[in-house]
């Protein structure tokens, strides 16, 4: 029973990160992208989370509604990825161009 509440405080936490992020970036308008390692790890925990939920179905023959939530969050973690990727298209450089003071002292040394 207590893994079963960490694992719902779990998923609730997450959840609210995400909702939060995406008030965020459609308040704002612009987003700072998310790092693919980031969102690989997330997605490929959500997905886990689901094949042991589905594993839990085949034996118990009971769906767990927390199934639906990992399904839910998954959803909700593409659309906060597809409005980032929309509002810091063009907006957002890894990199700073150098300065001309930079370049010239480059270029001269």
């Amino acid at each position: 029973m207590l893994l079963y509440i960490i694992e719902i405080t779990a998923l609730a936490a997450v959840s609210l990160v995400w909702y939060w992020s995406i008030v965020r970036v459609v308040r704002r308008g612009h987003a700072m992208p998310i790092r693919p390692a980031v969102m690989t790890v997330l997605c490929a925990g959500l997905l886990v989370g689901m094949a042991a939920k589905l594993s839990e179905l085949a034996a118990t023959g009971a769906m767990d509604p927390l199934f639906w939530l990992h399904g839910f969050n998954l959803v909700i973690v593409f659309i906060d990825f597809r409005l980032t990727a929309h509002f810091a298209r063009g907006r957002h450089r890894l990199r700073e161009p150098m300065s001309e003071a930079a370049t010239r002292a480059l270029v001269s040394a």
